[in-house]
């Protein structure tokens, strides 16, 4: 019986932030960055779209063309839903519009899957694949419970979006070519001024174009660089990071072709 009411107790413990909003959480609720929590997350969501990336390789054009529209449509479903939420319980504010660039991935994905529009393409595998798997590594949301509304959307959402952007990657739908990178820059040039702007008037970090994300490589950059300054490596990662994974996209793929 004892073991029973304990259990009762742990569970009611367990869910009774679920849908609180992070500053009205206490300051003890969270979970550590790469603890138990954070790594079972990684290990499992890992595990998911390996198994269902085979799947997808496996089906036909068909199929597979049913499954970008189910993960695609999820997505954005994820992106209304979170919305919605806020709304609820009173925090849909400035702060928590869904312009991230993780959470444009979400539309980028959607749009994508009903049109595979080339310069999408690109910006999903060399900005929104490495930004998601950033995300995933260094979350800005373990100040939320382990079960709670906030984390597991984080974890699923950005998970969701690699998972579509590597079934891409499998169907060719998404081929990253280093002469059509130019459109991943020109996204760049005409998205991250704007936001700056946008961050400064209205005290947001979007894009963590003003304040480096905490506990992110960024962070690192700024206790060298300062700030401003940590946006010379900012600037530096967003053109060779995109480039590199091109590039090794490229190798790879003329590579599979020979041995074909």
């Amino acid at each position: 019986m004892g073991f029973y009411l304990r259990s009762c107790h742990n569970n009611q413990t367990m869910f009774e932030y679920f849908f609180t909003y992070g500053t009205e959480l206490p300051a003890d609720v969270g979970f550590p960055m790469f603890g138990t929590v954070h790594i079972i997350w990684l290990l499992a969501g890992t595990i998911a779209v390996v198994l269902l990336s085979i799947l997808y390789s496996k089906i036909g054009k068909r199929k597979q063309r049913h499954m970008d529209l189910v993960v695609g449509s999820v997505l954005l479903f994820l992106l209304v839903i979170r919305e919605i939420y806020l709304y609820l319980i009173g925090f849909l504010t400035v702060f928590e519009l869904p312009i991230h660039l993780c959470s444009l991935a979400g539309f980028f994905c959607f749009i994508h899957c009903l049109k595979n529009f080339d310069g999408l393409g690109q910006i999903l595998y060399s900005l929104c694949l490495p930004g998601t798997i950033v995300a995933l590594a260094f979350p800005d949301w373990t100040y939320y419970p382990p079960i709670h509304f906030i984390t597991l959307h984080g974890f699923i959402f950005h998970f969701g979006v690699a998972l579509y952007v590597i079934c891409q990657l499998i169907s060719k739908r998404i081929c990253p070519d280093i002469r059509r990178i130019w459109k991943v820059f020109v996204f760049l040039a005409v998205a991250v001024p704007p936001m700056f702007l946008f961050n400064r008037h209205f005290g947001t970090n979007y894009f963590f174009v003003n304040e480096p994300a905490p506990g992110s490589p960024l962070e690192w950059m700024e206790s060298v660089l300062g700030n401003p300054g940590y946006l010379l490596g900012y600037g530096f990662l967003a053109v060779v990071i995109p480039s590199i994974l091109t590039l090794i996209y490229m190798a790879f793929n003329r590579r599979s072709r020979k041995e074909k």
